[in-house]
């Protein structure tokens, strides 16, 4: 996982699939574990996620980092906080390089914003 945002009505992520996994897969299982656990934490059951997800490929470092910005700006937008780090459930710290507990892979963006992403 590269990125997210975890909101009051909805999660942004941004991840890379591994070779052998589709997108598909992976929205699966986090929404299957999320699930289990926020469960499990609330004492009871229920339904957490709508049936679908949106998703968007990002082909170069500029649309990278702009989806990037967008992410860890949105609780500023939406005005939950004053700053994206003031929003605790977001990878900014992490892009920031502040040590916390969910790992994110962060990543050099290209300078030239054409540059083609490759893994």
């Amino acid at each position: 996982m590269m990125a997210y945002c975890l909101m009051p009505t909805h999660l942004h992520l941004i991840v890379i699939p591994e070779d052998s996994d589709t997108l598909g897969n992976v929205m699966r299982e986090t929404k299957i574990t999320a699930s289990k656990r926020l469960s499990a934490a609330r004492g009871r059951p229920g339904k957490l996620w709508q049936a679908r997800s949106f998703d968007r490929i990002m082909r170069n470092g500029k649309e990278l980092g702009e989806t990037l910005d967008y992410i860890h700006l949105n609780p500023v937008k939406d005005g939950l906080v004053a700053a994206p780090g003031d929003w605790k459930w977001s990878s900014w710290a992490a892009w920031q390089n502040v040590k916390t507990d969910i790992r994110v892979d962060i990543m050099d963006l290209p300078v030239d914003g054409r540059v083609p992403l490759r893994w």
